[in-house]
């Protein structure tokens, strides 16, 4: 936000320099990135008296121009349309002024020689217009500088306004602030006095729709001319970073800068059925807006409407039909007070911001609207030379005070850390514009003014107190910190899976929080299940994930597309759910691991790396499981459970025996329905603190005795999971069965359909001795004769 110094100090006394104007909002938090000094890039331009035009000897779409300044006569080379006649001003940069970083000097112009400039704005800076030389009024003299004849002086800070904070993006907001600071009056605009004339038509105001427009203002001027604004306004906005356009529209530009307020005028002739009304967009509805692009409208738009259909985008942009141009003659001034969430819908949706919607979207003073509305139409009738006709309309009113806020000394003394005088609170929250009452106990009853929406909590009235004070002021406590074991958070926890998984090669990722209903679907979700957001970034995906699968998947997608051969990918994050039975609070939230193996595996060789497959998904849980969970784990068919993954490699995850999450291939129907690649392995994983097992790490001693290895080779039913036949072998063995796992699983020739061979290795090994081959036998013998009576299985020899 650019705020102008010269501007500021119409409104508050500031004899203060501008670096420490600068430096108090900064230290108050209104951080001045810069500030800017007016009028020092135009060293050594001068107003220039008129002498003489003669006709140029070589050229003729040229001018040889006498101008006489405080140092003489000088023959200057114009082409300019508009050089003034004898005896007239205008801008002069003699040879050695500065214009920016230019410095001019003599030259020859077609033969002859060109003592300097004759300069337009755009030349010198000042303004927008190229047309044709800046001509100065007649009294000024021959000579003077023109930053101090036009009074060019100002600074210019630019200040970072945060999004709490909407009364600091207009002048008069911070003219507050600096009050507050300084102790100091601040004196608020006055609208230009103006008799109103008799109303001398009849229009009606209606709105349809209070909760997106809960108050609004119009009032009519009449009569107007439509001509350029004089110097001082069209330089202030120039310095301001805003295009002038003519009186009319320059003083809606005028009172947003000052009061933060938005208006809009229309051009009265152009508005059908003597109405204004202010409803909800119907399905479909449409509209030119002034940037000449169709607008089509949703429900959930709020439009201003004459009687036959839309005039303006309520809050975000006005339309083409109304817009003022040079022979409108009467105009009707909006000055409203919109739902910032619903401007920001619409805005965002539409993909349409402007001045007006960007203060809309942060809340505007519902109580400033009549003041802005009759400065606005003073000005506008001073400088058009026309009358305001009738009343104001006031459809809303100023509305309800905002509910009080209880304050107690005591709570601010505990939070910012030192003891502050009632009068010193008093004073401060009386300075910021506050009404107070007292309380029992010492406290206050604080009433927040309609310009400081974010003042609704006890928290936010003490960081005001504290603010003001000065954050310098307050006295530093270094921390006590006891030392001591502890047991690790969340943090420490979380930081050492993601250790495992970045290990096995994998790498994060951070996704947004948002979804749509169809992708959630596809992974389960119900939209009961499901928690909408009331104000969604993007209409498209407006509830919370209850899985981290849809994030994950849009990075294969992105990684596919730029000619990835594999992505092997992890996400640990929130998911959101809703309360059982509907139940009112916030959502339950739960951390989730989600892993996704697509394409090749990015450890081989150029063009020779294998597919990711369900075997590499087994592995990276079981690093998990080991690594930083420290929990037994097993993966279990259940196609009808996990019906987002393939049949055949849907699974269940189970730790400790209880359920966790799942894995598998992601079934082709979803994989195409959400446009992924085939193939991809999905895993994911609840991570609430009771799946993590604290306690120091165990280690096993390395063992001393050789180990004997079995293999088995078996047909099984497809139904038998490798992991059901790996837990039977175990509660077989004897004790010094040191480890089963499965190495083969074979379909095709010669396995009969509905079949499948597996096969086992078997290790034994005694931790004190030796085993004897009579040993190894028998206990083998009994894990094999086990497993066919439990499996009836037939032994492949």
């Amino acid at each position: 936000m650019k705020i102008s110094l010269a501007w500021l100090r119409e409104l508050i006394d500031l004899p203060e320099p501008a670096a420490e104007i600068a430096e108090r909002l900064t230290m108050t938090g209104f951080e001045v990135e810069a500030v800017h000094r007016a009028g020092a890039h135009l060293a050594g331009v001068v107003a220039g008296e008129v002498l003489e035009v003669r006709a140029h000897p070589g050229r003729a779409d040229m001018h040889v121009v006498v101008v006489g300044d405080a140092d003489g006569r000088r023959d200057v080379v114009c082409g300019a349309p508009n050089i003034p006649a004898p005896g007239g001003r205008t801008a002069y940069a003699p040879p050695g002024a500065r214009l920016g970083d230019v410095v001019v000097e003599a030259r020859r112009v077609g033969g002859v020689e060109s003592l300097g400039v004759l300069c337009s704005e755009s030349d010198l800076g000042i303004g927008a217009d190229a047309s044709g030389l800046l001509v100065l009024p007649p009294d000024v003299r021959p000579g003077a500088s023109l930053v101090e004849a036009l009074c060019l002086h100002d600074h210019v800070l630019d200040v970072n306004v945060t999004p709490n904070r909407p009364d600091g993006l207009g002048h008069l907001g911070i003219a507050r602030e600096l009050g507050t600071i300084f102790r100091r009056p601040v004196r608020l605009p006055q609208a230009p006095s103006f008799q109103r004339a008799p109303r001398e038509l009849e229009l009606r105001v209606r709105v349809d729709d209070p909760s997106g427009c809960p108050r609004y203002g119009a009032q009519v001027v009449r009569d107007l001319a439509v001509r350029p604004s004089p110097w001082a306004i069209r330089y202030r906005l120039h310095l301001l970073g805003v295009r002038a356009v003519s009186n009319l529209v320059d003083v809606t530009n005028l009172v947003l800068l000052l009061f933060s307020q938005p208006l809009h005028a229309f051009d009265l002739a152009k508005l059908r059925g003597g109405a204004i009304v202010v409803r909800r967009a119907r399905d479909g509805e449409t509209m030119f807006t002034l940037d000449g692009l169709e607008r089509r409208f949703v429900p959930d738009d709020v439009l201003i409407c004459d009687g036959e259909g839309p005039v303006a985008v309520a809050g975000v942009m006005g339309g083409l039909s109304s817009e003022i141009r040079d022979d409108t003659r009467d105009v009707l001034l909006e000055c409203a007070h919109f739902d910032p969430p619903s401007i920001r819908r619409t805005s965002h949706r539409l993909g349409l911001s402007s001045e007006s919607s960007y203060r809309f979207e942060r809340g505007t003073d519902r109580g400033g609207v009549p003041r802005s509305l009759a400065y606005a139409a003073g000005l506008m009738a001073e400088l058009g030379g026309g009358r305001v006709c009738g009343e104001a309309i006031d459809a809303g009113g100023a509305g309800p005070d905002p509910a009080p806020v209880r304050l107690r000394p005591s709570r601010v003394t505990r939070i910012v850390g030192r003891e502050f005088a009632p009068e010193e609170i008093r004073g401060t929250l009386e300075r910021l514009g506050c009404r107070l009452a007292p309380a029992s106990g010492g406290a206050l009853d604080v009433v927040a003014p309609g310009w400081r929406p974010d003042l609704t909590r006890e928290i936010d009235l003490v960081e005001e107190i504290a603010r003001i004070g000065g954050y310098d002021s307050l006295p530093g406590t270094p921390p006590t910190v006891t030392a001591g074991p502890r047991a690790p958070g969340n943090w420490e926890r979380l930081a050492t899976l993601r250790r495992v998984l970045i290990a096995r090669g994998l790498a994060e990722t951070v996704n947004h929080v948002f979804a749509d209903l169809p992708t959630l679907q596809a992974f389960g979700a119900t939209a009961a299940g499901c928690v909408p957001l009331k104000n969604p970034l993007d209409a498209g995906r407006a509830l919370l994930r209850t899985t981290l699968l849809p994030g994950l998947l849009g990075d294969v997608r992105l990684a596919f597309a730029h000619r990835l051969p594999g992505a092997a990918l992890f996400e640990i994050g929130k998911t959101f759910h809703r309360r059982p039975g509907g139940a009112p609070g916030l959502p339950d939230e739960a951390w989730r691991l989600g892993i996704v193996l697509a394409g090749k595996r990015l450890d081989g060789l150029a063009g020779n790396a294998a597919d990711w497959d369900l075997y590499d998904l087994a592995a990276m849980l079981a690093a998990v499981a080991d690594g930083s969970l420290r929990r037994p784990w097993a993966l279990r068919p259940a196609a009808e459970r996990v019906p987002w993954c393939h049949p055949r490699s849907a699974c269940l995850v189970e730790l400790d025996g209880a359920e966790a999450g799942f894995a598998g291939e992601i079934h082709p129907a979803t994989a195409d329905r959400l446009d992924v690649p085939r193939g991809v392995q999905l895993l994911e994983l609840e991570l609430g603190p009771e799946r993590f097992r604290s306690g120091p790490d165990k280690v096993r001693e390395l063992p001393r005795f050789p180990a004997v290895r079995r293999d088995l080779a078996a047909v099984f039913d497809e139904a038998v999971a490798a992991g059901d036949v790996v837990a039977e072998a175990r509660k077989l063995g004897p004790a010094f069965l040191d480890d089963v796992s499965v190495f083969d699983v074979y379909r095709g020739k010669g396995i009969p359909e509905g079949k499948k061979s597996m096969a086992f290795a078997l290790v034994y090994r005694h931790a004190e001795r030796t085993l004897t081959e009579d040993e190894v036998e028998a206990a083998h013998g009994r894990v094999v004769d086990g497993l066919v009576s439990r499996f009836g299985v037939t032994i492949r020899k």
